[in-house]
């Protein structure tokens, strides 16, 4: 299930729970760029093939209405706003890794996913063949 991240107040309580179980994958969108929506589709698939103890905390923002957030978890990460942008962090909140545009897609999601639940079957058949 993808949340939504409400306030700086939420992202400070998520970034900084140091001792968190799940890792977290923020999907930065705009709801009017069409690059956006294709980005978002990519990804909503690929989420709903993952299994369902996946230890992922997935969050979504649209950098439209939420500006703030999304300039605060650029300042947070270091990583230069962009959207569509994903920001995958460890559990202890460092970076992972980010992609952006057209980088955002199942089989690049998929490489940096490294756990004995990747999805459910037949996730590797839909991404690399």
């Amino acid at each position: 299930m993808i949340k939504k991240i409400d306030s700086i107040k939420d992202w400070d309580l998520i970034f900084n729970n140091k001792n968190s179980e799940s890792e977290i994958i923020i999907l930065k969108t705009s709801h009017r760029c069409s690059i956006s929506m294709f980005a978002k589709r990519q990804f909503n698939k690929w989420v709903n093939n993952l299994a369902e103890d996946n230890n992922l905390t997935i969050y979504e923002i649209d950098v439209i209405f939420q500006r703030d957030i999304s300039n605060q978890i650029a300042a947070d990460t270091r990583i230069t706003h962009q959207s569509p942008q994903v920001i995958w962090l460890n559990k202890d909140r460092s970076v992972k890794c980010h992609l952006n545009h057209g980088s955002i897609n199942g089989r690049n999601l998929t490489k940096h996913y490294v756990g004995n639940h990747l999805s459910k079957q037949g996730i590797f058949s839909k991404f690399f063949n």
